[in-house]
Order: structure tokens, then sequence, then C-alpha cells
């Protein structure tokens, strides 16, 4: 997992920020995971990523942070494709949705047995009410 914007999973110190996104982008597949938000369109270097994800026509999977809406995405980014709002009624549905495209792009294997599953609904659970209780602030 690659994250630029958090230490220890990023880009190393004393490295090109771009230049190394460029590197990443080019040496492995990947799969992008874009949290929209005012404070993204405020950051030249995710517009950046997002330029370059365009380009090289990655998958994407556009999550939409509380607060943030369908009206506001811009850019290389198309509002009309259907995306994860978070503080959506159907959020459950559509990380149900990327677990099942995730693992299929990167070939993980799972079971879906009751108690994988009981694991996965858990976190996603936990997770969601994260994000409520971080949006309520």
């Amino acid at each position: 997992i690659f994250c630029s914007s958090i230490g220890g999973t990023g880009i190393p110190l004393r490295e090109h920020i771009y230049q190394y996104i460029k590197q990443e982008f080019r040496q492995f597949d990947i799969y992008v995971i874009m949290l929209l938000s005012e404070n993204y369109y405020n950051s030249p270097a995710c517009l950046n990523e997002m330029g370059a994800t365009w380009i090289l026509d990655s998958p994407d999977i556009p999550i939409l942070l509380p607060g943030f809406s369908f009206s506001q995405i811009k850019g290389a980014e198309d509002n009309r494709h259907i995306a994860i709002k978070l503080d959506a009624e159907d959020a459950q549905e559509k990380l149900l949705e990327f677990r099942e495209r995730i693992t299929t792009f990167f070939c993980i294997e799972h079971t879906n047995s009751a108690s994988e599953m009981n694991i996965w609904l858990r976190h996603q659970r936990d997770f969601l009410d994260a994000v409520k209780e971080l949006a309520a602030k």
C-alpha cells in the first residue's frame, strides 16, 4: 500500500515527490482510492495524482467524505460515475461492492464464509461509525 500523504507508507525522505509518484504509477499495477473532499481539491499533489490516474487509465474508486457532494466533483474525475459516499444510505452496500472489486483486482482469495463476512461487516460498521463520529465534530 502506498499513500503519498502518510509517513511510513509514502514518499521517503529526500525523494522528489512527483518523480517518486510517477515511478510508483509506472512500476506497479495500481488501484487508486481517492478520498474526495474540499481539502483534496485544494491540494496540488492530490490533483496531480488524480490527473496521473486519468492519463494512465488506472482503475480507481472515488470515496466522498461526509459533507462532500457529487456536484462538487470536478477535473479528471467524472461526477456521473457511481462512487462511495460515506454519509449516504447505501454506503454499506457500496463498501461491500468495493471489497469484491479490490479482491478481484489483486487476486486475493477469500471464501465469503460466514465468519469471514462477519469480520468484514464488523470492521465496516466500526469504520462507518468512526466516520460519522468524526463528521459530527
